[in-house]
């Protein structure tokens, strides 16, 4: 698909991110950035004009919980979804547990990493990221049960960077991102 996705940057302690298919504006989003540089809560609204909010909740450098609301001007923000995230001693998150509005757990996402460091970067970096690439990441329900799995593999160039990367789901469906560097 022909997607392209633009940062608009305001001010210092916030910027926008619009989200285009086939040039037509389908997310536009405002991020709002706290004293460490990293985002603090957004706004969203998308092309069927449904509105969300994100808040964050950090301790120290690492993000903690992610807390997804559905707005609206009558009712206010109404938790939608809540992501609580565990790391290994590396940085890297290792699980990604959801729970819905009500607190019962819908998915949880497994990741394992190779021994490589992550050297690139997409968009701007206001959030923590991961020491090293992402091998594997799982997905489950509450009860073990597997909903999708994705394999991430590598090409890299003399100097060691990623050129090439592959991320092939457990359905077949793939994704292949390639690196330029100058």
């Amino acid at each position: 698909s022909n997607i392209k996705t633009v940062y608009t940057y305001s001010s210092n302690n916030s910027f926008t991110l619009d989200l285009y298919t086939y040039g037509v504006l389908d997310v536009h989003e405002i991020a709002f950035i706290n004293s460490s540089s990293f985002v603090d809560s957004t706004f969203q609204y998308d092309n069927t004009n449904d509105s969300t909010t994100e808040g964050y909740l950090y301790s120290g450098n690492t993000l903690m919980r992610e807390t997804t609301y559905f707005y609206s001007k009558s009712s206010g923000s109404q938790i939608n979804t809540q992501d609580d995230y565990t790391y290994d001693n590396n940085g890297n998150m290792i699980k990604d547990i959801q729970s819905d509005g009500y607190g019962n757990v819908s998915t949880i996402s497994t990741l394992t990493y190779t021994n490589k460091i992550l050297n690139y970067y997409i968009g701007p970096t206001y959030f923590p990221q991961s020491k090293n690439l992402p091998a594997t990441q799982v997905q489950t329900d509450d009860l073990g049960n597997l909903l999708a799995s994705v394999t991430y593999t590598y090409v890299f160039d003399s100097s060691n960077r990623v050129v090439k990367e592959t991320d092939t789901a457990n359905n077949g469906e793939s994704v292949v991102k390639t690196f330029i560097y100058y």
